[in-house]
């Protein structure tokens, strides 16, 4: 799902935008489409969105490793976390170049 939606997130706005017209009362599409008019808000979609198809390979295989070994996990999120916080970090110094 993840891939699908890194690949189709341009087309978000346009959907929802037409979604809105269509049902303007809609509180959930209205919220959504506002937040998707917010380019800093879309931004972090983005990133969030990049982030986790980059490491969603690494996930299932740590999601797999535990279900098979009952290992520590606390290590490896830890990890994850971590990882997570340096991609979010570098890429807000991006966007705020940009």
């Amino acid at each position: 799902m993840i891939f699908y939606t890194k690949e189709h997130l341009q087309y978000w706005l346009d959907f929802y935008r037409i979604e809105h017209e269509n049902d303007p009362k809609h509180e959930t599409i209205s919220a959504i489409y506002s937040t998707l008019q917010d380019t800093q808000q879309l931004g972090i979609i983005t990133i969030y969105a990049n982030f986790i198809s980059i490491y969603a390979k690494a996930f299932v295989q740590d999601l797999d490793f535990f279900q098979q070994h009952k290992k520590p996990i606390f290590p490896f999120v830890e990890t994850r976390l971590e990882n997570l916080a340096a991609y979010l970090k570098l890429n807000q110094m991006l966007f705020i170049l940009i």
